[in-house]
């Protein structure tokens, strides 16, 4: 807090602002002594100030300049002052050209976006040529309130709350201590010269319109309404660290996993208060919404609800969250080369010993007459209407009643795998075994299968 309590002390002296952006790195293990950064320059106030910072600190620099081109002269007078300033301190610098239209095309992006990703895709590239260990980009303080207004309108969660981060990842922002108007009067104090970028006035971007219309309205109601925005989305960032241990912890309790399946304890989530609000944020990075989540703890068995690549599951006794289905196939069984197959099968096969029925258990293991090595074998999934000829009973039955006995839900349905030979189902594999190529007790040349998944 101590850094919000001194954020609006009017003309801060150059050593103050240089040493409270050091106390304020520090404080966020912004870097290391001796470090080496890569500086993002545009040539604005803000990054300037930004530069001259980290090099009165001892930091070695490498600056890096992106020139979109567009905004004509106004992109080469740019790159112009950013070479002549880099010139004048000595600090390398690294200059990219883009085409931003062909990209935005490309991409079905905005302008906007296009920059964006194409300015922190370079910046990474460069940080790892130039053998930096850090990317310092000079977002400030007053660009942690636009951005808080600007998440409040999307109807943020508690991540939105919190602003933007002194750290993510290889990115690292020194001047969110300081306000845009100390950055200012830290320049002027030094002499130094920037530019400024013309469309920052225009009101086409939602952002220019906070930053130029509603900020000053909201500075005439209460001249402290930034600091106290700021302050308030330290608390929730203290809060929300709170609330994702206690995530952790119901987390732990709810969630299982099997193979490419996680499953959620439907008996675990009644238990927990606000269960609708746990399962969305369980789920909301697989895009579920916060209506289906409340929907899947209500729903009857078998219902399903997809977002994007996955589909979450209605069973019994666990929602089930896997990839969505993609058109299933079989696949031809080389009995030479059963890794090719994508379910888990071992053989051996057995000549000149009598069979045990001890040998197998019907489920994961099965014994078949070696005939079925010179037959026509598929593996595939399930499919609606098949029927199987169990093993110790007369008739066939309905797969999907095996299924019903078997208590299944419907993502074990549609991961069962089925051995079929000549068109005659053989195995469920760890669930059945059929009738057909059975081996009998005084058969001395048979084959050994073990579900190994």
């Amino acid at each position: 807090m101590k850094f919000i309590e001194n954020l609006y002390i009017c003309g801060m002296e150059k050593s103050q602002f240089v040493a409270h952006v050091a106390n304020f790195a520090s404080q966020h293990a912004l870097w290391t002594p001796h470090a080496r950064l890569l500086v993002a320059l545009s040539g604005g106030a803000d990054s300037v100030a930004l530069l001259l910072t980290l090099r009165q600190l001892g930091l070695g620099c490498v600056a890096a300049h992106c020139n979109f081109h567009l905004r004509g002269d106004e992109s080469e007078r740019d790159e112009h002052f950013v070479r002549s300033l880099c010139d004048r301190l000595g600090v390398p610098v690294q200059v990219v050209h883009f085409d931003v239209e062909a990209y935005r095309r490309q991409h079905g992006v905005s302008v906007e976006m296009a920059c964006r990703e194409l300015r922190y895709a370079w910046f990474e590239q460069q940080r790892c040529e130039q053998g930096c260990a850090d990317i310092a980009v000079a977002h400030h303080a007053d660009d942690n309130v636009e951005t808080l207004i600007l998440n409040l309108l999307r109807s943020t969660g508690l991540a939105g709350l919190t602003g933007i981060k002194p750290r993510n990842g290889h990115i690292v922002r020194p001047l969110l201590c300081v306000t845009r108007q100390q950055v200012e009067d830290f320049l002027a104090q030094q002499g130094q010269q920037y530019v400024v970028d013309s469309t920052n006035r225009e009101l086409d971007y939602k952002r220019n319109r906070v930053r130029n219309v509603l900020l000053p309205a909201l500075d005439a109601v209460d001249p402290a309404a930034r600091q106290a925005l700021l302050a308030m989305m330290e608390h929730v960032g203290q809060a929300r660290e709170l609330y994702d241990d206690l995530l952790d912890m119901a987390r732990r309790q709810v969630v299982t996993t099997a193979g490419p399946v996680t499953q959620f304890s439907r008996q675990a989530l009644a238990a927990v208060p606000h269960s609708a609000m746990l399962l969305y944020e369980l789920l909301k990075a697989k895009g579920f919404n916060r209506q289906q989540c409340e929907q899947a703890l209500t729903a009857a068995v078998g219902s399903s609800f997809a977002a994007g690549h996955y589909v979450l599951e209605v069973g019994r006794e666990m929602l089930a969250l896997s990839e969505a289905p993609a058109v299933a196939t079989g696949h031809l069984v080389d009995w030479d080369n059963l890794s090719s197959l994508p379910a888990s099968i071992a053989l051996r096969r057995v000549r000149d010993s009598e069979f045990q029925p001890s040998l197998v258990d019907g489920r994961r293991s099965i014994a078949l007459d070696s005939r079925v090595l010179g037959a026509n074998a598929v593996l595939r999934p399930w499919r609606q209407g098949d029927r199987m000829t169990p093993f110790g009973m007369r008739g066939s039955k309905l797969v999907s009643d095996i299924f019903a006995d078997a208590k299944l839900d419907a993502w074990q349905k549609r991961q069962q795998w089925i051995l079929e030979v000549d068109g005659t189902i053989v195995w469920l594999l760890g669930l059945r075994a059929a009738a057909d190529f059975a081996v009998s007790p005084q058969c001395r040349d048979y084959i050994v299968l073990t579900c190994e998944d």
